[in-house]
């Protein structure tokens, strides 16, 4: 069976073009500016770092520029992962119905994000319709998105769940997915709930090489 996941929403899905973001857009507003007309700021994260605690009062949502951000929770049992969010993709949708942050955000790599005050986006959501629709289906896909890792988790193999992984993270960074999956087996293996071992297994299948050509020779020379 050929199991996907939906992808996680990203800032193209929620900023409209140009012509429907205000009346600035006739002066060329652009994402960049965009985000500094939400008083966006920049902050830059080094490995391990966190962005952000669960529990912790909710007030922006973040965009990742570059590098890879892990998505996690932690008790008396251990670390559970709930996923990654690359370069393009949008953290905290996931909050915007609570006070507080509902996981914790780490670094896995130098990471930069932009922080989108809440209530600046909520304020440039009053002015423009379409960005509060948009901003609304990104919300219901980061819900979809978690219910189908739920559902491959609980309705797929090891090897089918590991195979939806690779295809899944070389399509949303398709320059970058033979060194992520190089770099955090640990991770995705507690992602997956699956052995490191059964990773390395699987990346060295015909399927997974075919999206990461590299891995299978890089995980038998050690």
């Amino acid at each position: 069976m050929d199991v996907q996941l939906s992808r996680p929403p990203t800032i193209d899905d929620v900023i409209p073009g140009q012509a429907e973001l205000s009346e600035r857009a006739a002066a060329g507003l652009g994402l960049a500016e965009w985000l500094l007309s939400c008083k966006a700021v920049q902050r830059t994260l080094r490995r391990g770092e966190f962005l952000f605690r669960g529990g912790e009062p909710f007030d922006c949502v973040f965009l990742v520029r570059d590098g890879c951000i892990k998505k996690c929770v932690s008790n008396a049992a251990g670390e559970r992962v709930w996923g990654f969010r690359v370069a393009g993709e949008l953290l905290g949708l996931d909050s915007m119905r609570h006070v507080c942050h509902v996981c914790d955000a780490k670094a896995l790599c130098r990471s930069t994000v932009w922080a989108i005050p809440y209530v600046a986006l909520l304020a440039a959501c009053s002015r423009c319709s379409r960005l509060r629709e948009r901003l609304t289906l990104a919300q219901v896909a980061e819900i979809r998105r978690q219910r189908s890792i739920e559902q491959i988790g609980h309705s797929c193999g090891a090897a089918q769940r590991v195979s939806a992984f690779v295809r899944d993270v070389t399509l949303r960074s398709p320059l970058r997915g033979r060194d992520f999956l190089r770099r955090n087996r640990d991770d995705v293996a507690r992602f997956l709930a699956v052995s490191a071992r059964e990773i390395a297994r699987e990346l060295r299948t015909p399927t997974a090489q075919a999206f990461v050509p590299a891995v299978g020779r890089d995980e038998r020379g050690g």
